[in-house]
């Protein structure tokens, strides 16, 4: 692994801005990630593994080379998730950055973490006033409740909405 280009792809990575195509104030994917780690810490009631944290802190930060396409553009064009995430994984691995080794349950926990961010951080905004965050809170809220969540990840879901609904009166 070639250190200068790690370090390099870590400042780049971290700072890539997100939500660039909303009304929305700028958060960085570093931002993101220590929230969806966070969530993967909640959904895991304290207890995630080492490897789940990892896929928290790995997911997004490619973008700091390959950039960032808004999750909508990636489901609506057919094979573009599939051609980034492959473009992504090819750019960790020049790097020497392995892939995370997670299961199917930790995917799906690492999916509602990141979901979960989302709307967090359109709660965030919400305080601030900011009612553009409206739409952006419904699509997250959407994604999430077409996943069917059970258990702690429904828990989590619910009293995001209740907080949502509270601060958007």
């Amino acid at each position: 692994m070639n250190l200068t280009s790690l370090l390099e792809l870590l400042v780049k990575g971290g700072g890539v801005r997100r939500y660039h195509n909303e009304p929305l104030d700028g958060q960085t994917v570093g931002h993101h990630s220590f929230g969806v780690a966070w969530f993967c810490w909640i959904l895991c009631d304290g207890r995630p593994t080492a490897e789940l944290l990892y896929a928290a802190i790995h997911h997004d930060v490619a973008e700091g080379l390959v950039g960032d396409v808004p999750a909508p553009t990636k489901r609506a064009i057919a094979g573009l998730k599939l051609t980034l995430d492959k473009y992504e994984a090819s750019v960790m691995s020049e790097l020497g950055i392995p892939e995370p080794e997670i299961d199917d349950v930790d995917k799906r926990i690492l999916k509602f973490a990141d979901i979960f961010e989302g709307m967090l951080f359109c709660i965030s905004q919400r305080h601030r006033g900011n009612k553009g965050a409206d739409g952006v809170f419904n699509n997250f809220a959407d994604y999430a409740r077409s996943m069917e969540p059970t258990g702690k990840a429904n828990e989590v879901y619910s009293t995001l909405l209740e907080i949502y609904r509270n601060v958007s009166k």
